[in-house]
């Protein structure tokens, strides 16, 4: 009955205030895909029916210019691989397979056309957040998620099997309510990343509210006990440190942080770092494991190793070869589902946002976002992630610089007409 509800509320939503609506559907896209309508469908994909319509509308009276869309020509291409490996013709899988595409894209879109964007954003990712840590941080404390359990039993959502002994680095690996660790890791890892970016450059103007949910998210992070998670959150995080650090007071605040962290937990952190030397004898995924997996994944590829074998093959795979279970990294998946042509999408349109973000110059940082999730999903496949997802954390870094640029270049301009400077 709650995702009938759910279902309607977002239907009808998405007719009324269609930008709006799909940003808060992609903030909360990772529980949305787990949150069940009936027994066969969820949120996630029935609604992608009604935004597609609402879409096609939005193009055919002008108000959407497809073309605006600077990653158009491989986005078409990476959708072209999907069609000519072939999909089941089911309404939810059709419908997942559309929001897997629609919704970053109106994303993209949205960042331009909503009024009050910052105060809207700002206000949905910190509910977000609250709700999402609440959970995980309880979880964390007590070793198991009551919520999950409760809505898994009413069939409100579906979460992948957790065991009982589901710890790593001393603490239990925490999901919140996401399907996997390290959905939930990246989830944290990378609205933290857009509250850090979209504070300093002055886009949430309650800086202080910013950092106390960075910090929680950070735990969250920590708490998916997830090496791949770590790295990638890391490397978006990369340029955004070496801005700061070069002020000295906040290398110092920094150092001071560290510290106190560090000796206050000196052998969780231990650990973690050890695992990255030794990663084969931390549990989990190991060199041998991703061996066996690519050599099962490849035995699949060559059986149709141009378009693969269709979308949702590994899943069948996975059920007649216990080498694939995990599937731990997205390799082996586009092998088996995509094929070479699967490969040379998902590349390409990669390089293409890369290049861009890297061409414009007040864009480069921003690159990193990317990078940290396509090195993600090859090290670890990050279930629920999908090939696309980095283009919503984007558009709101864009938009971030964007706005800053155009106050900044504002200000030098009325500095200039007073007489006072000279623009160069």
């Amino acid at each position: 009955m709650i995702g009938y509800l759910c279902l309607f509320a977002l239907s009808f939503f998405l007719v009324k205030s269609f930008y709006k609506t799909c940003v808060f559907i992609m903030i909360w896209s990772l529980v949305l895909m787990n949150f069940n309508v009936g027994n066969d469908y969820n949120v996630w994909g029935l609604t992608s029916y009604i935004a597609l319509l609402v879409f096609f509308h939005k193009i055919r009276t002008g108000d959407i210019n497809i073309r605006e869309f600077p990653f158009c020509k491989t986005y078409a291409l990476l959708i072209l691989s999907f069609v000519l490996a072939g999909f089941s013709l089911k309404i939810g899988n059709v419908g997942s397979i559309i929001a897997f595409f629609l919704y970053p894209l109106v994303s993209w879109m949205a960042k331009d056309k909503i009024n009050r964007y910052w105060r809207f954003l700002l206000i949905n990712l910190s509910i977000f957040t609250i709700i999402i840590i609440s959970i995980g941080l309880y979880e964390l404390y007590m070793g198991f998620n009551p919520v999950a359990l409760y809505l898994e039993s009413q069939n409100i959502m579906t979460f992948a099997e957790v065991r009982d002994d589901y710890i790593r680095f001393g603490m239990y690996r925490c999901r919140s309510l996401t399907a996997w660790c390290s959905t939930y890791g990246v989830a944290c890892g990378f609205t933290m990343i857009a509250f850090l970016y979209a504070t300093y450059y002055r886009r949430f103007t309650f800086a202080l509210l910013s950092y106390i949910l960075c910090a929680l998210l950070l735990i969250g992070v920590i708490s998916s006990g997830t090496r791949s998670v770590y790295t990638a959150v890391c490397i978006g995080l990369l340029p955004l440190i070496l801005n700061y650090a070069s002020k000295f007071k906040y290398i110092m605040l920094l150092l001071v942080i560290i510290a106190v962290v560090y000796f206050n937990n000196q052998e969780l952190f231990d650990e973690i770092i050890d695992s990255f030397i030794h990663s084969d004898e931390a549990g989990g995924s190991s060199i041998e494991l991703r061996q066996s997996q690519f050599q099962a994944a490849y035995n699949y590829y060559i059986r149709h190793p141009l378009f693969g074998n269709g979308i949702g093959a590994v899943g069948q795979a996975m059920q007649k070869n216990a080498q694939l279970l995990g599937a731990e990294s997205c390799i082996y998946i586009i092998m088996i589902d995509r094929g070479l042509f699967g490969f040379l999408a998902y590349g390409l349109f990669n390089i293409q946002m890369i290049w861009y973000l890297y061409k414009n110059r007040k864009y480069r940082v921003i690159m990193f976002i990317p990078i940290a999730i396509l090195i993600g999903k090859i090290i670890s496949a990050f279930i629920d992630i999908n090939e696309v997802y980095p283009i919503f954390w984007i558009s709101i870094l864009v938009k971030a610089t964007d706005d800053y640029i155009f106050e900044n270049v504002g200000k030098r301009i009325k500095i200039n007409v007073l007489g006072l400077i000279k623009i160069k």
